[in-house]
This record gives structure tokens, sequence and C-alpha cells, in this order.
């Protein structure tokens, strides 16, 4: 996952980055780094009062940064200014799958009664010069426009009122549900299908994605993902009871399939986390009987399935509703 963090000065954008590298052990890149950088080395006879050519001239590299941690299943928090309103228009799907955006503003009222603790706090992480120029004006002018920008281009900012720490703690709590200490089962939206291709290899990603499309779009299907510290570890997709005779699930059963776990993480339990995690959301739903489909050479898969409790009920082949591959089906009730 990428966090992209901006916003108006002085609003702790290095210090959301810090607590996040603490909390979530994913290294931060600090885009003001990078600027000096490059200024200091001769590669720019660009300025630091040059911001808006600065824009012009960092946002590209930081850009492909994006996008080559992400093609390389990397976690990364960039922060800083030089983030244009626009900046999803350079992304492709597969891309902003992967991408968190948050941007910190100041509302008028907390400038007004707390200028004296933004100023004092504006070394918190990094140590830089008092600027004599920060006024309770220009911290007012930078937020409306911070504001008025990424609004208008459709981006949510996250606007402080009155509690600093309790706004920094709720955007912490609330990156939880992407990055959290503990395993996570979720939903897959349908817009986020592109993503399972980090699980396996598909040779044509584009037909895999229509085909699962049409599938969610014509069944009553789920499809459920294990994430562990953001990484994708693997899925599982289920159909519902259907009136329909060719589907392979009736009364309160639900039929389980694409049992995937990624390479790298098997034969480590995540296999039996995300089923038994799964049944136990279905028995919530009301589901008392669930099937699973397996060829009969996959004996990983028949390990897993038989030692949360599943036995064979149909010990002959039968056609999977969707092709030609054979099974056989296994049976659990609870």
């Amino acid at each position: 996952m990428i966090i992209l963090i901006t916003g108006a000065s002085h609003t702790g954008k290095t210090l959301l980055a810090q607590k996040m590298l603490e909390k979530y052990k994913y290294p931060y890149l600090s885009i003001d780094h990078l600027k000096m950088g490059l200024i200091r080395s001769g590669n720019t006879e660009l300025t630091p009062e040059d911001d808006e050519a600065l824009t012009g001239y960092l946002w590209p590299i930081i850009r492909e940064i994006v996008k080559t941690a992400i093609e390389n299943k990397q976690n990364l928090i960039i922060e800083g200014c030089y983030i244009p309103f626009d900046w999803r228009r350079d992304f492709e799907e597969r891309y902003l799958s992967s991408i968190r955006f948050i941007c910190l503003a100041m509302s008028e009222n907390y400038i007004e009664n707390h200028f004296g603790e933004i100023i004092g706090y504006e070394s918190e992480i990094e140590a830089r010069m008092i600027d004599a120029d920060c006024t309770k004006d220009s911290l007012k002018a930078d937020n409306r426009d911070i504001i008025n920008g990424f609004q208008h281009a459709g981006e949510q900012v996250v606007l402080i009122y009155s509690d600093y720490e309790h706004t920094i703690k709720g955007l912490l709590d609330r990156q939880s549900k992407f990055a959290g200490d503990e395993m996570n089962i979720k939903r897959l939206p349908e817009q986020d299908l592109r993503i399972l291709t980090e699980l396996f290899d598909y040779n044509d990603v584009e037909q895999m994605i229509r085909e699962c499309t049409q599938d969610l779009q014509t069944h009553k299907i789920d499809i459920f993902v294990l994430y562990e510290q953001n990484v994708l570890i693997g899925e599982l997709h289920v159909m519902y009871e259907s009136d329909d005779e060719n589907y392979a699930v009736r009364g309160r059963r639900a039929y389980l399939f694409a049992f995937r776990i990624r390479e790298g993480y098997q034969n480590k339990g995540y296999g039996k986390k995300l089923l038994r995690d799964v049944i136990s959301y279905l028995q919530e739903k009301g589901y008392v009987e669930f099937t699973v489909g397996v060829e009969d050479s996959n004996e990983k898969a028949l390990h897993i399935y038989r030692s949360i409790g599943f036995n064979e009920f149909l010990l002959r082949k039968q056609e999977m509703y969707q092709g030609d591959v054979y099974e056989y089906s296994l049976y659990l009730k609870k």
C-alpha cells in the first residue's frame, strides 16, 4: 500500500507519517527531503520558494516512485506538499486501488484559537527555522487554497477543528482497516477485482476481470480476501443459495470455491484462518451448510478442508457449474 499525506503548511503531515511508521512499520519519504536534495545538489535552479514550479518538477518523480513501489508490492508513506489537486488522473485503476490519500487542513477557528501551539510544534519532527512570514492570515489563506483545491477535485479533506490529537488518532484508527496489526478478512468490492492478480498469474487479466464481473452481476457471489500488514494473503469466493436448479447450492447452504493462498504463505495456517473466519461470518448470517469443490489431485486443499471438519458426502466426480473441471464435493454442517 502507498499512503499519500499532503495538506497545508503546519498541519502535522510529517508527524502523522512518523506515527504511521511507528504503528504500521511502513517507511516514509519526505518530499521536502527530496526537494532539498535536488536543490542543494545543483540538479535544479528552483528555490524552496518556487512552490508552483516545484510541484510541476517534483510530482512526476513522486508519481513514478509510487508506481514502482506498487509494482514491487512494497508499502510506503509519502508525505509533503507538491502533490497536485488532480493527482489521480496520473494513475490507472490498478495503481489507485493500492493508494490511500490523506489531506490535512485546519479550520480558520482552529488557527485563530491555536496559533501559538501551531507555531510551537512546527519543529516537532524535523528541525527547521522559524518562519517569520507565517502569520494567522497567511495560514488561513494557505488552508483555504488547499481545502478549495482538493475539494473541487473531488478529494476528501480532513479538517482539524478543535482537537489535533483526536484528529490524528482518528486517522490512525481508520487506517487500521487497511494496515492493521492483525489479519483482516473483508469482502472485496467489485471495483477492486484487479488486485486478485497478486495471487494468481492470469494469462489474460482483462478477460478475468470481465468474467468475474459478469459472475458477480449474474450470481449471488461474494469474494472474501485475507490481509496481513496490508499484504494480500488469500481469497475465497462464496456462491449462495439459488432457485436455479443448475446451481450447486440449495437451502441455507453456501458453496465455497476459488480458494487461493499466496505463494510463500502456504502451510502456515492462513488457509484455515480464511476458511474459519468466512464460515463464522456466514453462520452469523444464518447459513448452516457449507459445500466446497476440490479436484481430487489437490491433496493440500483436501487436507485443509478435512482438518476443519469437512466430510466427503459425494465421492463420485461431478462437473463444476462453470466448466469442465471435475471435483470432489465436501460437506460441513454446524
